[in-house]
């Protein structure tokens, strides 16, 4: 044993005394940020008024391990991140509740630069493309080629690894390929002063046509296909003091081909979009601008009915509204969610469009004020009258009004606040006579050290 133990501190040694030679090198960013909510009257009704109040925080650590110039591994870890209230990349850690899980390995990498090209190969953010409007954050397992020597173009080719189900150690698959693949070209033109581009994506999605699922072993009594197209252009330009923007996200294909042909389960198209427009001018110490936001919304499902809209869309990062967009403030708007579809619900259903004016002001160099005004009505009603067994209910979603305040306090440490106030619509009376409907306000204010 202790010839064991001589052994083990010479190896030992010899290790550390090799790093200094090794040409690694470990670079960090990231941030900390806490975050307090309160929100009143989240029902919208008078007669079940609460008041919502939490506090969460989350600390985000990138380290990239540099071997060398060219060489590099990227990982992303969440602290204090594991609160099983809230899951994806909206995982907080409440005040006051703690977690086994408060440590996450989220992302891990590498990138390798060759003259002509950049390879990335591992698990990295996804849903991320163009525009904010059309984005929604998380992790994909990718294998991702960026060619090099093209400015102002670019062109990136990206495989991606949705769910792995072929291989299982309890069932074999009863089919050939029973994965979700996704095979996407993202293509950009970027001069001075433009960002513009095009994400093409086809979904090749064979998770659900095996008759038996392999993950959970549950016989399937429906399977089928899912193979469409995602089409996703943008534009950005500043032209003096004007910049002009717009996003479109289009997907359609077949949402469900499924292997048998009976009139009980119709195959279903998929046709859904999502788009943006939006212009802003500014005026040296600030900016104002007006914008249009779509999306489309699920008419009623019946029997034969073939289109299949308001599915899978991104937007979860758009959240310019307190209450009706945002991931966490508003989650439980009216008993069911508002219009992030982080927060799901039926409300995912509605669809919206939303008209809105903002603008922003430097009172002083570290102190800047900002204001948004947007009327929203839903793009469609069917499928949330048919969830909720509910009739007549009515389109509008009313208007919203928040106003803010940002804060520099040092270097790397900001402070903003947001106070917002919502006239709830007559949708959310739910199609009844007996008017219970209470506007809601809210508040939001978070400090955050970025490195």
């Amino acid at each position: 044993m202790k010839k064991f133990s001589v052994i083990a501190l010479v190896l030992a040694v010899a290790m550390f005394a090799a790093v200094p030679a090794m040409a690694v090198t470990m670079d960090f960013s990231g941030y900390y940020r806490a975050r307090g909510f309160f929100l009143s009257n989240p029902t919208l009704n008078d007669k079940t008024s609460r008041t919502d109040s939490f506090m969460d925080m989350r600390l985000k650590m990138i380290p990239v391990l540099k071997v060398h110039d060219r060489l590099s591994i990227t990982s992303e870890v969440w602290a204090v991140s594991g609160n099983t209230n809230t899951t994806g990349n909206n995982a907080e850690e409440l005040f006051g509740d703690t977690h086994s899980n408060a440590l996450r390995w989220e992302r891990a990498y590498m990138t390798a630069n060759f003259d002509m090209f950049d390879l990335h190969v591992g698990r990295m953010s996804g849903g991320i493309c163009g525009l904010t409007y059309c984005d929604s954050e998380s992790d994909a397992d990718r294998i991702k080629v960026g060619l090099k020597g093209l400015d102002p173009l670019g062109i990136t080719l990206i495989y991606q690894k949705s769910t792995e189900k072929d291989f299982s150690r309890t069932v074999a698959p009863t089919t050939a390929d029973s994965d979700n693949d996704a095979y996407m070209g993202l293509f950009t033109f970027k001069p001075e002063g433009i960002d513009s581009g095009i994400l093409v994506v086809y979904y090749n999605y064979d998770g659900n046509n095996d008759d038996t699922d392999p993950l959970t072993l549950a016989a399937r009594a429906n399977p089928y296909d899912s193979n469409y197209w995602n089409l996703n252009p943008w534009f950005k330009g500043t032209f003096g003091p004007i910049t002009a923007m717009a996003e479109l996200e289009w997907k359609f294909g077949k949402y469900a081909d499924y292997n048998t042909d009976t009139i009980a389960v119709p195959d279903r198209d998929y046709d859904s979009k999502r788009w943006i427009l939006d212009a802003s001018f500014d005026f040296g110490q600030g900016n104002a601008g007006l914008g249009w936001a779509h999306a489309d919304g699920q008419d009623r499902v019946t029997t034969g009915n073939e289109d299949y809209t308001n599915a899978n869309l991104g937007g979860a990062d758009w959240e310019p509204l307190l209450i009706l967009t945002n991931s966490t403030a508003g989650i439980w708007l009216g008993g069911v969610g508002n219009l992030n579809p982080d927060n799901g619900g039926t409300t995912s259903n509605l669809g919206f469009d939303i008209v809105y004016g903002y603008g922003s002001f430097n009172v002083m160099e570290n102190v800047s004020l900002n204001a948004i005004f947007a009327w929203a009505k839903a793009d469609e009603v069917g499928e949330f009258e048919r969830l909720n067994s509910l009739t007549n209910v009515d389109d509008d979603l009313g208007w919203e009004f928040d106003v803010g305040c940002k804060i520099q306090l040092m270097d790397n440490l900001t402070y903003d606040a947001t106070v917002g106030y919502y006239s709830a619509g007559d949708l959310w009376k739910r199609g009844s006579t007996v008017d219970n409907l209470d506007d809601c306000w809210a508040i939001m204010h978070t400090i955050q050290v970025t490195f």
